[in-house]
């Protein structure tokens, strides 16, 4: 699988990317074409220093959705 091939995600990382996702929180309930949003996410985190693709973005945020998801 593509994803094993790159680092885990660090805390700090993790935090960033949260962050990052929150902000756009509105746009992702705005629609529901929104693979230019994880791309724009994307390109946030390289921002910071990360190099994580949209693709990889999206499967973290549903890998953290399901893991904290409380009914």
């Amino acid at each position: 699988m593509e994803g094993d091939r790159f680092p885990q995600w660090s805390i700090q990382e993790t935090r960033d990317f949260l962050m990052i996702r929150a902000e756009l929180d509105q746009r992702f309930m705005e629609t529901k074409r929104n693979k230019l949003l994880w791309e724009l996410i994307a390109t946030k985190m390289k921002e910071k220093g990360y190099n994580r693709s949209a693709e990889q973005c999206k499967s973290k945020w549903k890998s953290l959705v399901t893991r904290y998801k409380v009914w």
